[in-house]
């Protein structure tokens, strides 16, 4: 994941094993090996675009809103990948948590801005 953090999106890296890696292979690799990796979960968010999908280790294909669903499923006290999924979301638009919560955009904005009750 830091390695990934420093590749651009054309880059790609040989590993010692002989395989060669794009950035997004990096983050997939990198859940492969810990899947509750918030960080490789929230990054790969990130290098997504909005309408793109990735295939995890466990074969499931996942958008953007879903990397940031499990990213704070992983971690909790992360508080990037909330600020990043409510960036996906239009006003007023709603989205159910992992918990299964379902929260608007403003509900979830003021559960990193410090304003829930």
């Amino acid at each position: 994941n830091n390695l990934a953090l420093l590749m651009s999106p054309a880059e790609a890296i040989r590993l010692h094993d002989g395989r060669t890696l794009s950035k997004r292979e990096m983050y997939v690799e990198a859940i492969r090996f810990n899947p509750k990796y918030a960080y490789a979960y929230n990054n790969l968010g990130v290098d997504l675009g909005k309408e793109e999908t990735v295939s995890l280790p466990d074969g499931r294909a996942v958008g953007k809103q879903q990397l940031y669903l499990e990213a704070m499923k992983c971690d909790a006290s992360y508080k990037q990948p909330v600020l990043n999924l409510v960036g996906t979301l239009e006003d007023g638009e709603s989205i159910e948590l992992f918990d299964g919560r379902v929260v608007t955009k403003e509900e979830l904005s003021s559960t990193v801005s410090g304003d829930e009750a």
